[in-house]
């Protein structure tokens, strides 16, 4: 196996077993023949003792325990949307913290970033039962790098990114809420060029249509001028009663 398929391959290991947070893959160490790139050795980098991640893990199953039992009798997208709203209230936006790229960053510490994030929903969907991929990706021209879900929901594959709706510390609300919820790949992805083994190794399903997007549920979609006027109507009651009304565009 060449450097290029390793590093895929251990992507691939991260995002889809979040319970293995105690190894420090970005600092993985490995040793190749020059004349042909072939990896002959590798060399794992623990982040914590092997007690304080049985601890922690213990903290994250029981976090998972606790919103399985919440979401008792919802439905798929009932239970999704609990989810969803549990991070975003009880966890804010942090890329300093030593465990904010872990679930349990999101799951306990209530400090995290983008994978996180991803992890722990993915963590909370699959204990659930539904299924739910934490996908990675660079900007488009950049490289800064972004991690958020696919769920698959009864009518098809949706985007959600729980980062959008995280609050840095100390930040008041001053974005839209919800924005990448249950959304198109033409929404939720055109700011991200995504990392090539998600196009090889394990490929991604599509995720074609807004139908079940949170503002489309709540009427708050335009999808031609016909909506327009009761997406319109929808967000001002919005404002009415909560103080805060969006109206989402399909382009």
């Amino acid at each position: 196996m060449d450097s290029a398929s390793l590093l895929d391959l251990i992507r691939v290991l991260v995002f889809e077993c979040p319970e293995l947070f105690q190894t420090d893959f970005e600092s993985l160490e490995y040793s190749y023949l020059s004349s042909d790139d072939n990896v002959i050795s590798i060399e794992l980098n623990y982040r914590m003792s092997r007690s304080k991640y049985e601890a922690m893990r213990e903290n994250c199953e029981a976090a998972v325990k606790t919103i399985k039992k919440a979401c008792r009798g919802m439905s798929d997208e009932e239970k999704e949307l609990y989810v969803f709203n549990l991070l975003v209230e009880n966890c804010i936006y942090d890329t300093e913290g030593r465990y904010s790229s872990t679930p349990w960053g999101a799951l306990s510490d209530g400090r995290a970033k983008c994978d996180g994030a991803s992890l722990a929903f993915k963590w909370a969907m699959e204990a659930m039962g539904i299924e739910c991929i934490a996908v990675t990706a660079d900007t488009v021209g950049g490289n800064v790098g972004h991690s958020w879900n696919l769920v698959r929901l009864e009518n098809g594959w949706y985007n959600v990114d729980v980062t959008q709706s995280l609050l840095n510390e100390g930040e008041y609300r001053s974005f839209i809420p919800y924005y990448v919820f249950n959304c198109a790949d033409d929404v939720s992805g055109g700011f991200y060029e995504i990392h090539r083994v998600w196009k090889t190794m394990a490929k991604l399903p599509k995720c074609r249509t807004m139908e079940r997007s949170y503002y489309a549920v709540r009427g708050e979609l335009v999808e031609d001028g016909d909506s327009g006027k009761s997406a319109f109507r929808a967000a001002l009651r919005d404002i009415e009663n909560y103080g805060i009304g969006t109206v989402q565009y399909e382009t």
